[in-house]
């Protein structure tokens, strides 16, 4: 019998595993990149190499040459080849580009929203999965990047905001969009500009920064690990200096994402500013000591590479319709289980009219039998139990309730 245990699973897992994902999304203001210049080759190589972003949205990008150049020795560098791009569009000031690791996902359109000043880009991207496109349907997203109006000022305020307004009339004429990432360098210095508050109060589509950071950023020691610029307390190849003060660069993404509704959700606490570790405000991100979490290497690429940091932030695809009872249809399952991902504590929760014990056994992708967890009958019964004991990775739950199974998935996310 465990024998058939361990074939069934197996194959189920094998299945299903393949609807599953994560993915990394990573905003940078490359100031200016030059072909010429080896060394921004070498550096932005290291510091993609480091952290693999799934989706690289760039600001201050000048001609299709470098942006070629950038896929060739940057992307696909060191045996990768996995990497594709958008196709350039030429706007009036420095110009933004998308890379993307195409053994994950697909670009499914492009277009431009206009502004006064620069393009804002809009990319529609798939997750191209063929086991799950041919069975259901994959899920598509967003990925808007811009690069707002700089500089402080109310006159430089109303600029960023009239830039917003345009992207907001641009997002209303599609109605139902799902899944948006909207990133870049907006240059705000508070939450109080009149663009970000657009942005995160009105509108049919309302976004939502994920660390909920609302406040004061500008040289402010309380939002001192967020900042993104200046690396730099010099001049050198352009750019701003003075240290870290400013956060201007942001992912802000739709509510959607938040709750994890269409299939995509955000891993809390994957948001950061890379290579900040707070302790840097009004300084060189290269002063002493450096940043303990990441290698001294890195922190020198991100010092020479640009004055901005880069954004990072990790999402989680979860396909629940591939998901079903073995035997029901899953409108029918009697319980939840939640939160999914997890940190480490899940609630089993049965039906509140379900009068049979819940069993709940996890299982990790190898069919090795971790933990039994019961459930007795009776309205609203709800249990947290906690996995402390298991390592970040996908995990299997098979629940019986009033002899019917189910089988479930379960991330574990430390």
């Amino acid at each position: 019998m465990k024998n058939i245990y361990s074939i069934f699973f197996f194959l189920f897992f094998t299945f299903t595993v393949s609807a599953q994902d994560t993915l990394t999304f990573m905003y940078y203001n490359i100031l200016n990149y030059s072909v010429t210049n080896y060394s921004n080759t070498h550096d932005l190589k290291r510091i993609i190499q480091y952290i693999r972003p799934d989706v690289f949205a760039i600001n201050e990008i000048s001609s299709d040459t470098s942006s070629q150049h950038i896929l060739n020795y940057v992307m696909n560098a060191d045996s990768v080849s996995s990497y594709k791009k958008a196709d350039f569009t030429d706007g009036p000031d420095t110009d933004n580009m998308l890379f993307y690791n195409s053994d994950k996902l697909s670009l499914y359109s492009q277009d431009t929203i206009q502004t006064d000043l620069r393009i804002i880009n809009e990319y529609l991207l798939y997750y191209n999965n063929s086991v799950y496109i041919n069975l259901h349907d994959t899920v598509f997203f967003y990925v808007y990047i811009a690069h707002l109006k700089a500089n402080s000022g109310t006159e430089n305020e109303l600029s960023r905001y009239q830039e917003i307004l345009r992207f907001k009339s641009h997002l209303n004429e599609i109605p139902n969009r799902k899944n948006i990432f909207f990133g870049g360098d907006f240059n705000f210095y508070d939450s109080t500009e009149p663009g970000f508050v657009e942005l995160l109060s009105h509108g049919n589509y309302q976004m939502n920064d994920p660390l909920d950071s609302i406040g004061n950023w500008h040289d402010n020691s309380f939002y001192a690990h967020l900042h993104t610029q200046s690396t730099r307390n010099r001049q050198f190849g352009g750019g701003a200096t003075g240290g870290l003060d400013d956060r201007f660069d942001f992912i802000l993404v739709s509510n959607d994402l938040i709750q994890g509704s269409h299939q995509l959700r955000y891993i809390q606490g994957t948001y950061k500013a890379f290579g900040n570790d707070g302790n840097h405000l009004n300084d060189s991100i290269t002063a002493l000591p450096l940043a303990p979490c990441i290698p001294n290497s890195i922190t020198y690429c991100l010092y020479n590479m640009s004055d901005h940091l880069p954004v990072i932030m990790k999402t989680y695809l979860n396909f629940d319709a591939s998901i079903h009872p073995i035997g029901n249809n899953i409108d029918d399952e009697p319980f939840r289980l939640f939160p999914n991902p997890s940190s480490g504590n899940i609630i089993f929760s049965v039906d509140k009219e379900n009068l049979c014990k819940g069993e709940l056994e996890i299982f990790s992708s190898d069919c090795q039998f971790h933990k039994t967890f019961y459930l007795e009958p009776g309205k609203n019964s709800r249990q947290l139990f906690s996995l402390d004991n298991l390592k970040s990775g996908v995990y299997f739950a098979r629940i019986i309730i009033c002899e019917k199974v189910f089988i479930k998935k379960i991330v574990i996310i430390r």
